[in-house]
């Protein structure tokens, strides 16, 4: 029997979790049982697993390497085999975790690895030999917009604690922000920018018609978001794609290639390249509605897993 994992936890921003919710809906399409993990009481039902079943691990859990190294252990005790799928691996984003000897040595024990791309998996293989590319995530939706011209606004969705950048945006382009504005934050005199509360997954998906979707990061004293980007492939780009809107991202970022290759997006070195760049672009709708369809149908996911299928 495949398990996949799935951690409860209410208390989460909205569509924080849509991801993992979205891995796990469309593996439970390909048989697949939920392996609820109870984040408040850190506790997991291993009763269900049995001798030779196969259990994919939506990692992290949040709940310490410690017990994820454990939980790992007590699995591979039974008989099953462990993969990792990795969402976010902390020791190469958040600068305090870079001596996190325990997530690497969970890659390691780990039967198999699910990892963002290329750039991901050339690190990850120094830890575990056995490593498959998701390449995008998917973001289920049933929305369906289509885009046929270049837009001239500006959106950029999800958490702001990575966009200190915005404190300081002074382009001539309008800006649509959706996501929660740290309290410390002074936003005075940004006529340029409209800030939404964060909006269900769902919605949000309807609110970015007629937008470019914006992917950047900035590092912080605490956390190298930009330089993840390097080997990161960003559950916003995927929303952008399923919302069927053309993409800017930064140059050195690993998703880089397939949107250029593809002719999705542009690339900037900078925020003030956006205003010449968004001139002179040449955006591919077709492909752009090609990819939105893969990612709102599971198309990556799926394709992940029938590869891990085949190696069983």
């Amino acid at each position: 029997m495949n398990w996949v994992t799935l951690t409860y936890e209410p208390w989460m921003p909205i569509g924080a979790d849509k991801a993992k919710q979205d891995f796990a809906a469309i593996a439970e399409k390909h048989a697949y049982h939920p392996l609820i993990i109870d984040r408040a009481s850190q506790t997991v039902d291993l009763n269900l697993i049995q001798k030779n079943d196969l259990l994919i691990h939506q990692y992290p859990s949040y709940l310490g390497d410690a017990w994820e190294l454990d939980f790992l252990q007590n699995v591979q005790r039974i008989g099953a085999r462990f993969g990792l799928m990795i969402h976010d691996f902390e020791p190469l984003r958040i600068l305090d975790q870079q001596s996190n000897r325990a997530a690497w040595q969970l890659l390691a024990a780990a039967d198999f690895l699910v990892v963002h791309n290329s750039a991901m998996a050339a690190v990850m293989l120094k830890a575990n030999s056995t490593v498959f590319q998701l390449g995008l995530f998917d973001y289920l939706t049933d929305t369906n917009s289509s885009t046929s011209r270049l837009p001239e606004t500006l959106a950029y969705a999800g958490s702001l604690t990575k966009a200190s950048w915005l404190k300081d945006y002074s382009l001539n382009l309008p800006l649509e922000v959706f996501g929660r504005v740290p309290r410390k934050w002074s936003l005075a005199n940004k006529d340029q920018v409209n800030f939404h509360e964060a909006l269900s997954p769902e919605i949000i998906a309807q609110s970015l018609e007629s937008h470019w979707g914006l992917v950047w990061d900035t590092n912080t004293k605490k956390a190298g978001y930009q330089n993840y980007e390097k080997i990161n492939s960003p559950h916003k780009l995927s929303l952008y794609l399923a919302a069927d809107i053309p993409v800017i991202v930064w140059q050195q970022a690993a998703i880089a290639e397939i949107v250029l290759q593809n002719h999705i997006g542009i690339t900037i070195d900078n925020l003030h390249d956006i205003s010449e760049q968004i001139k002179n672009a040449e955006i591919d709708f077709h492909k752009l509605k090609h990819f939105s369809n893969k990612i709102r149908s599971g198309y990556f996911t799926t394709t992940v897993l029938e590869k891990i299928d085949k190696l069983a």
